[in-house]
């Protein structure tokens, strides 16, 4: 411990509390102390390798647009595999590729003469496009509450862009096949694909934790431990372990020792995600995009051909595919992998059949209900006493960009209360 340093115990070392652990040593002047209830960084980011095949513990996207990655990461140290900007979309029996013009020029004019939305669609794309380009994310987070849904309808897209673009693409990030995901989050989405890239860590997505813990010390760390309670300067742990800090920053998952210390109920409005990754011989598409399902009733909601990004997420001649489902299903497992190859299979064709499970996740709280959510959050919801703060992105989204803007903002405000900038101070003394 270095004389003169503030002690901090962070409680969660998810996205959340490594990046504000890292924001915080970046000022050097406090002592830092994970406590974290399983057995490595990252949350609920992980990564597994099963004979030599990369599979993330369900789907994560990178998105490259967002503010925080360039002040937390490395991000050539990353060694990112990016995807094409555009999607394949599964209709009735076949598929269709479109691209975004805008990034892929050559495929211009067959993204002007297709059919899978009108003329007017194409503009307003292009208009909204623009808008969220030459505005912050800070005020796409302003915009009046309503549902996607209801904004799209608004804004008299046509039924045929919304059932063949808005809702698979959609439906797959929200984990909802309705839309009724905040209008927030739909256009928070629309920037950061306008913005930038989507990408995936070639090692997989658990390199982003790894990276941010590497900023640390093994003695900074205490594994499968839980905090139990917070009493005025002392944290007791589930081993029975007393330990004195200056300030506590909460950054467990909502249903965590979050709901514990807020004496809150146990959020049940979660939704969740089932994902299964095979092995195969054979590619059923070559494009670097992820193939979103249009068809409606559906199972599958999005399948990945990850070697199609990078050849590290297999062994040599072998392909990766990823198949995600919204929702966690109660069908027994053989079942559920017979009713998916069935499905795929009437548009890849009997190929799939050859197709090896090698694993599947089933994550009951994947993200939270995202019907309604807020770009900041008032002072007293941040810091909750006079030593205790909170950060996750259950306080404003569900995303990378949620969990490390929440972790800056409560780390920003810590800070500020241990050394006073003298804006603030000359603030207090008005």
């Amino acid at each position: 411990m270095i004389e003169g340093n503030k002690k901090v115990v962070i409680i969660g070392a998810g996205i959340a509390g490594l990046s504000a652990g890292t924001y915080l040593k970046k000022t050097g002047k406090y002592d830092i102390l994970f406590i974290e209830a399983s057995n490595k960084p990252g949350g609920r980011i992980k990564t597994e390798n099963i004979d030599n095949f990369i599979l993330d513990n369900g789907l994560h996207l990178f998105f490259t647009a967002n503010p925080y990655l360039l002040e937390l990461l490395d991000i050539d140290k990353l060694n990112l595999k990016y995807f094409e900007s555009g999607a394949i979309i599964m209709k009735n029996h076949s598929y269709r590729k479109i691209y975004d013009p805008l990034q892929h020029p050559k495929h211009l004019l067959k993204s002007i003469f297709s059919s899978i939305c009108t003329l007017g669609d194409k503009i307003k794309i292009i208009k909204r496009r623009a808008e969220l380009k030459s505005i912050s994310f800070d005020k796409v987070f302003e915009k009046y509450e309503v549902k996607t849904s209801s904004i799209l309808k608004k804004r008299k897209f046509s039924s045929l862009i919304i059932k063949n673009i808005f809702q698979p693409v959609f439906s797959q990030l929200f984990m909802e096949n309705e839309l009724t995901t905040s209008r927030r989050m739909f256009e928070f989405y629309l920037k950061l694909m306008a913005d930038g890239k989507m990408a995936i860590p070639a090692k997989g997505t658990e390199e982003i934790p790894k990276q941010l813990a590497s900023n640390f010390e093994k003695e900074n760390f205490i594994f499968n431990t839980k905090a139990v309670e917070i009493n005025e300067n002392i944290v007791t742990l589930d081993n029975g372990e007393k330990i004195q800090a200056d300030a506590f920053l909460i950054a467990t998952e909502q249903n965590g020792f979050y709901s514990k210390i807020k004496n809150t109920e146990i959020n049940n409005n979660q939704r969740g995600v089932t994902c299964f990754y095979f092995s195969a011989n054979k590619r059923p598409y070559k494009e670097k995009l992820i193939c979103f399902n249009a068809n409606n009733p559906k199972l599958v909601s999005s399948m990945i051909v990850l070697t199609n990004i990078s050849h590290h997420f297999a062994p040599h001649n072998k392909v990766l595919i990823a198949v995600n489902i919204n929702g966690v299903s109660t069908i027994d497992e053989n079942d559920l992998e017979t009713e998916i190859k069935d499905e795929i299979s009437k548009v890849f064709g009997s190929q799939v059949y050859d197709w090896q499970k090698i694993k599947s996740y089933k994550i009951n709280n994947a993200i939270p209900n995202q019907d309604f959510v807020l770009g900041k959050r008032q002072a007293s919801e941040i810091k909750i006493s006079d030593n205790i703060y909170v950060c996750g992105d259950h306080l404003i989204n569900s995303s990378l960009y949620g969990a490390m803007r929440s972790a800056k903002v409560a780390i920003e405000m810590l800070h500020n209360d241990f050394f006073p900038s003298k804006k603030s101070s000359s603030k207090k003394n008005k």
